[in-house]
């Protein structure tokens, strides 16, 4: 999407006490995302607020309710210069523009990235690119956020690079189970799972998010299934999270290639998506990541 909407907005309710050439020291994030970006650039110790259920957050920040449900006593309490949002905030964006001129703070948001050169772009900016609010430059840490891009870019280079001309699988990317729910073309995950080395088993039609019941799932056939669920229990046997796959019958279920990625942070579109895609490669592609395997 190059520079094209994903950070085409950033709405400033007030610049009274942070404006956006300075750097925030009593961080809000609403979106775990931003958080898990604000930490690894080294600015976790920041945070003042996050919303809930946030895995990225560090122990102890307060929890300033949810992106449906502000809780404006709370956000006021904990004091902060800069309260950061990803995407279209709705009646919740009206409580945020309140609580900032109360406090005299920032309000920023920040358009979803819609692939994962958006996510590297959202962290840091490069010399040669052109103008624009990074959570580096949010948080003074633009040099390490430059770093941290380029460490990620390298990391995702060598894993393109070792499954560069492998065969690759149709694999269908679940993040809900009851419905199935799958990751369709266009996503940041879309984008990972090329990346890993599979390829979409949704193809390149229909819509980002996907439901499928019976019917389509014999349809589609996936070759491989990769259960995106944060934070889930290991598979064991008669698990009901494999049902949908048992009765579907489809090749990933015959072959035994339906797997679980349960990284905390596995589907959010921050920094840590580098350590997603090398899962996925190496449950799609073992062979290429064992002891021993040639890194020419």
């Amino acid at each position: 999407m190059g520079e094209r909407g994903w950070l085409a907005f950033a709405l400033v309710a007030s610049l009274t006490a942070c404006a956006l050439g300075s750097s925030a020291e009593r961080v809000v994030s609403l979106a775990p995302a931003l958080t898990r970006m604000v930490v690894d650039v080294g600015a976790g110790d920041r945070l003042v607020g996050v919303a809930e259920h946030d895995a990225a957050a560090p122990e102890g920040v307060v929890v300033v309710g949810s992106m449906m449900a502000i809780d404006r006593e709370r956000l006021i309490a904990v004091r902060p210069d800069l309260m950061v949002h990803m995407g279209v905030m709705g009646a919740t964006g009206g409580h945020l523009e309140m609580v900032a001129r109360r406090t005299g703070c920032s309000v920023v948001g920040l358009g979803y990235p819609e692939g994962v050169g958006d996510v590297l772009r959202l962290v840091a900016r490069y010399p040669d690119e052109a103008e624009r609010v990074t959570v580096g430059s949010l948080v003074d840490r633009e040099a390490a956020a430059v770093a941290l891009r380029r460490s990620l870019e390298g990391r995702l280079a060598a894993v393109a690079e070792r499954v560069a001309g492998v065969d690759r699988p149709r694999v269908l990317l679940v993040f809900g189970v009851e419905p199935v729910a799958a990751s369709g073309p266009g996503t940041v995950l879309d984008e990972m799972l090329a990346l890993a080395g599979g390829r979409n088993a949704l193809g390149e039609a229909g819509g980002p998010y996907q439901v499928l019941d019976q019917e389509l799932l014999r349809k589609v056939s996936p070759e491989a299934v990769l259960l995106l669920l944060p934070n889930a229990p290991e598979l064991v046997a008669g698990d009901a999270r494999l049902v949908p796959w048992e009765r579907s019958g489809t090749p990933a279920w015959r072959e035994g290639r339906v797997w679980l990625l349960n990284h905390p942070e596995v589907l959010l579109p921050s920094t840590r998506m580098v350590e997603v895609v090398e899962l996925m490669a190496r449950r799609l592609h073992p062979a290429l990541f064992e002891a021993g395997a040639s890194d020419e």
